[in-house]
């Protein structure tokens, strides 16, 4: 299957994917029994089309997709085109999202496959923060009645969510769920905005009705956001035991970062790095794993070991602000205060300015100490939240706080 794979990809990227060799793609996809292991290798060979700009083909393999019912983990439709362009936000990114949005719009132009066409448009509009732009693509999308195409829905669940518009969120989950109850990615967010709405009681039940009844590798993503979500909450036990689960399931990337986190908070120190040194093992770019390590670090008394770790977070994504609150913390520790003065000021200005002054703290340039004490209540307040996010602020920060 891979060697196949090889060869269609090949063949796109070297511009010679003609009609016949989509006629023997479509009946090999069409003739496949058992497909769900091959849903990732066509997956796969509809980026590489979308990075071709070979719409229309990649249209008509996308819609036999659909048509087989085989995707478990349906993350290729958050960014078709990673084949090419990483998912993670960059500079490249953005002017991408800018030329790829004025390409399917003149190819939209046949009238053919409007709704593959709202589904792009919208991923790349909403990348671009026109989200209300994006939603309105999203209309085209929710019109089609049959259950496959709930699927072209998930990646439009993220806009409302972000701009903090819970029941924006679940208006577009629920009619979902209707069509397909085991959308397990989409009842998992709809959890989320329960969560954020304040009704964490909902939230769980949500997460254990998308885990019931699920197949092996969906109950063991599912089991794994809920630990997440259950660390949010500071219910670290909890959250552990449930990762536990996640594991013996044979669960892989991420569930190691987030039950590493759940050991350091139960004050596991030598389990909690065995565990986010398998994270990182699995994903060197695993962010957060890197923050809780550099945290796990400085709780022991190694603050040379905490540093490299968040340089490293950083150094990733700048995006990643709790890295600079665990290493203001490490540089105070190393006798650095210019350095935590620099990574204080990193921190954003509304989360900074809500604890600040819920500390009392006067008006005007801080001490070191005075510094350090901010940054210590927000992992104090944030419990097991090291998303940078800011949709996720209202869960430890409060709901008056405008996130940027």
């Amino acid at each position: 299957m891979l060697d196949r794979l090889d060869q269609i990809l090949d063949l796109i990227r070297g511009g010679a994917y003609g009609p016949a060799s989509e006629k023997s793609l479509l009946a090999w996809v069409r003739g496949s029994r058992g497909p769900r292991g091959r849903a990732v290798v066509w997956l796969r060979i509809f980026s590489a089309l979308m990075c071709a700009r070979r719409y229309h083909e990649a249209f008509r393999l996308g819609e036999e997709i659909l048509a087989r019912d085989c995707l478990s983990n349906p993350n290729y439709f958050l960014w078709p085109w990673r084949e090419k362009v990483p998912s993670r936000y960059s500079e490249q990114r953005f002017r991408f999202c800018k030329e790829e949005l004025a390409s399917l719009r003149d190819s939209a132009r046949s009238g053919e496959f409007p709704h593959w066409f709202a589904l792009c448009r919208g991923i790349l509009l909403g990348d671009l923060n026109r989200r209300q732009e994006a939603l309105r693509e999203h209309d085209l999308i929710a019109a089609l009645r049959p259950a496959r195409y709930v699927w072209m829905r998930h990646p439009f669940v993220m806009f409302p969510l972000l701009a903090e518009d819970y029941e924006g969120t679940i208006a577009i989950c629920r009619p979902a769920l209707k069509l397909m109850p085991g959308a397990w990615w989409i009842r998992c967010r709809m959890a989320e905005a329960l969560l954020l709405k304040g009704d964490a009681p909902g939230a769980l039940r949500e997460f254990k009705r998308a885990a019931a009844g699920a197949e092996a590798e969906t109950r063991n993503n599912v089991l794994t956001w809920h630990g997440e979500a259950l660390l949010w909450l500071g219910r670290y036990r909890e959250a552990r035991d449930m990762l536990d689960e996640a594991v013996r399931g044979g669960a892989g990337l991420f569930v190691f970062g987030w039950r590493g986190a759940a050991r350091l908070k139960l004050g596991d120190f030598e389990g909690a790095l065995s565990d986010l040194d398998k994270a990182i093992s699995l994903d060197a770019t695993d962010l957060e794993a890197f923050v809780w390590r550099g945290e796990a670090h400085l709780r022991m008394g190694r603050p040379d070991e905490a540093m490299a770790d968040l340089d490293r977070a950083v150094a990733i994504d700048g995006n990643c602000w709790w890295g600079y609150v665990d290493r203001g913390l490490t540089r105070q520790a190393l006798g650095d205060e210019k350095g935590l003065a620099a990574d204080y000021s990193r921190v954003p200005a509304d989360v900074v300015s809500s604890v600040r002054a819920d500390l009392g703290l006067p008006e005007g340039r801080l001490t070191a100490d005075a510094m350090a004490k901010v940054l210590e209540e927000c992992l104090k307040r944030a419990k097991g939240v090291r998303r940078w996010e800011g949709y996720l602020r209202p869960l430890w920060l409060g709901r008056g706080v405008v996130c940027r």
